[in-house]
């Protein structure tokens, strides 16, 4: 059986599917990997086919525009920022989703590649889709962009999430429609209703998300599912440094503090803060730089 994975984004959004690709592929079947250009080696350490799609996604977060958008910490400065370049950036994308998905049995997609969505109901292969953030409306908590409360009461949750879904889904069509009726001579999507056309279509959307950190909400759909994280194990054979063990050994377990790979307009003064952090608590930590 042949699987192909879709993704794209920077490493948190890649590193989970090269760990459900080295499962497959432990369990039996083919399995390619499809991703921005940036993590052909991280694929290639794990052992797993790789085919490069869309634009490298370190040189769009060192663009001057979008560095300053995510530093800035508005969520809406960054959507506007994105928009600049989408119809180039996914105009590409969505051929390359085309070529690589097909001859495939199957298709588990991250949700911002619509395209492959479209893809599967032309081609008639089955699908999943995967959504590494919970955002289907919900009365049990508020939509993840919210800043302050984990809980605003059972209205305003469903509402902040109503929004945040219409948010995401009218960019995502936006992205795609284009090709659907071009490309692939298929009607629109809907204009709203994200999740009632994937459970119209029978398509499980899949959340790799712990449930012991967010339980799966009751008033959930049931094509939703919460499958626990997809962790990468250290590749095989690897040694940490010397010089690190040594540090690990010379006192209490260390703070981790880390970024992944997002920008930072001054490195030097988000490190002075850590360091001064570390020093106010006492603790000792090992700092990842991204």
């Amino acid at each position: 059986m042949k699987i192909i994975l879709v993704t794209i984004g920077s490493r948190g959004d890649v590193q989970p599917f090269v760990a459900l690709a080295q499962g497959l592929q432990r369990n039996g079947f083919e399995v390619t990997l499809g991703a921005p250009p940036d993590f052909a080696g991280l694929a290639a350490t794990y052992g797993v086919p790789f085919t490069p799609i869309g634009a490298g996604i370190q040189a769009l977060l060192q663009e001057a525009q979008l560095k300053g958008a995510i530093h800035s910490g508005s969520v809406l400065r960054f959507l506007r920022s994105r928009n600049a370049r989408r119809a180039d950036i996914y105009a590409q994308l969505n051929h390359e989703v085309l070529a690589l998905c097909e001859g495939a049995d199957f298709i588990l997609y991250k949700n911002a590649v619509l395209a492959a969505f479209g893809v599967a109901q032309k081609l008639g292969i089955s699908c999943a889709e995967v959504r590494l953030q919970p955002y289907t409306p919900t009365r049990a908590f508020p939509a993840f962009v919210l800043k302050g409360k984990a809980d605003y009461g059972p209205l305003m949750n469903r509402l902040s999430g109503m929004l945040l879904q219409t948010v995401v889904w009218r960019m995502l069509r936006q992205d795609a429609i284009a090709f659907w009726q071009e490309e692939l001579r298929l009607p629109p999507p809907p204009a709203f209703d994200h999740d009632g056309m994937l459970a119209r279509a029978g398509v499980p959307v899949i959340h790799p998300i712990s449930p012991h950190v967010r339980p799966r909400p009751a008033d959930w759909p049931p094509h939703l599912h919460l499958t626990g994280y997809w962790f990468l194990d250290a590749p095989s054979g690897w040694l940490p440094p010397e010089a690190l063990l040594r540090f690990l050994d010379s006192g209490e377990p260390p703070v981790y503090v880390g970024f992944g790979s997002m920008p930072n307009q001054d490195p030097r003064a988000t490190f002075d803060l850590i360091l001064r952090a570390l020093e106010l608590s006492g603790q000792c930590g090992v700092i990842y730089g991204g």
